[in-house]
């Protein structure tokens, strides 16, 4: 993982992604590698850049971690949870792609998240079970006009840290109850006995000029067409 300095981002582009999702899926809950996942087919996530050619994949969700506090930070700022949904690379036309993606969300303390609540109850989070989920709430049909990205190349967080992932930092942030927010500190940056309270995070490393990070957000350009748009 890696603190993104927005001061060091010269490569400001254009990117779209599309959550093809199912409706409802069967996941099961884990506690595995320090990490609560959530492991299922959720469906399809579809990235596209509209340069001369199209480039576009269709990358298939495999699982989702979650870590606290987060793994990434955001102009050194570090979130209470970051939920990471890890994909595989299903097809593609335009670039040689990475062999897998990373799609980040983070949380902060706020209202109830549905999308947690759906699954974890009010209580301890139900490990061992198996649960209909949706991603539903968190990516609506419309959710690649809502997103802001920061996008590099690296490889997974926790060992054997394989390469050839393709990371996606989506802002703005979700929103977490306390009490739903305690259920994951709990077991990691609350818990003394485990990694001495610190929390089931890889330290990030400083954002380097060597690693290219991109940033674009779609939100800016949605609304200057919709308002060209409206204008016609």
């Amino acid at each position: 993982p890696i603190n993104v300095d927005s001061e060091l981002i010269k490569d400001h582009r254009q990117f779209y992604f599309f959550p093809r999702l199912k409706e409802k899926y069967q996941a099961n809950i884990t506690d595995k590698n320090s990490t609560i996942s959530l492991v299922g087919s959720a469906g399809f996530i579809y990235t596209v850049e509209p340069y001369e050619i199209m480039h576009g994949m269709r990358y298939e969700i495999e699982y989702i971690e979650f870590h606290a506090p987060s793994e990434h930070l955001i102009d050194g700022k570090q979130f209470p949870l970051e939920m990471q949904i890890y994909s595989q690379f299903a097809s593609g036309v335009g670039i040689i792609p990475e062999d897998h993606a990373a799609f980040s969300l983070f949380f902060e303390v706020g209202d109830q998240n549905t999308f947690l609540s759906s699954w974890m109850g009010t209580g301890d989070i139900p490990v061992g079970d198996q649960k209909e989920i949706s991603l539903a709430s968190l990516f609506p049909l419309d959710s690649g006009n809502k997103f802001a990205y920061y996008s590099y190349k690296g490889g997974y967080t926790r060992p054997p840290c394989t390469a050839r992932v393709v990371w996606y930092l989506l802002l703005p942030t979700q929103s977490i109850s306390d009490t739903q927010l305690k259920a994951f500190t709990d077991k990691w940056a609350g818990n003394s006995a485990f990694a001495g309270g610190n929390g089931n995070n890889r330290k990030a490393i400083p954002e380097s000029e060597d690693l290219k990070v991109l940033h674009y957000d779609v939100r800016a350009d949605f609304k200057q067409k919709t308002s060209a748009k409206k204008k016609k």
